[in-house]
């Protein structure tokens, strides 16, 4: 479910349903210290994250969801970068861009299956890319 209680599969213009998406694969990738930082310019998912999206690399973060703790802090939750590709290699500058304080937490594929939950931050790359690009292109235009 998304935050509007909508689920993706209700959404008339289903991306999903109007491509082929048999060749896409995705890696997601997690700090290796449980620190939480505040200062954004030395959160290694943000600064990653940062790279990719300049490089225009398909890719979105996320805290990770929460545990049933009383007392758990939404902040205390590490952050993951999730990285989303076409075709059967990693896009050639990849490892330059990423943080080496950054680890694999896991990997896969259309053929593995997407969970819902990688579809639905599938959905929210494309989306950040689509609104990046339009940002983009109104700046040079205005």
């Amino acid at each position: 479910m998304t935050e509007n209680g909508c689920s993706l599969e209700d959404c008339h213009t289903n991306l999903f349903a109007l491509t082929d998406l048999t060749g896409i694969k995705w890696q997601r990738l997690s700090s290796q210290t449980d620190l939480c930082t505040f200062d954004p310019t030395e959160d290694p998912v943000l600064i990653s994250y940062s790279k990719c999206i300049q490089s225009d690399i398909l890719c979105v973060w996320r805290r990770q969801p929460r545990t049933e703790k009383p007392n758990d802090q939404i902040l205390s939750n590490p952050k993951e970068l999730w990285i989303f590709w076409y075709g059967q290699d990693p896009p050639v500058n990849l490892a330059s861009l990423i943080s080496t304080e950054l680890s694999d937490t896991e990997f896969g594929s259309w053929e593995n299956g997407l969970t819902y939950e990688c579809r639905t931050l599938l959905f929210k790359a494309l989306h950040n890319l689509i609104e990046r690009y339009k940002v983009l292109k109104f700046c040079y235009l205005g």
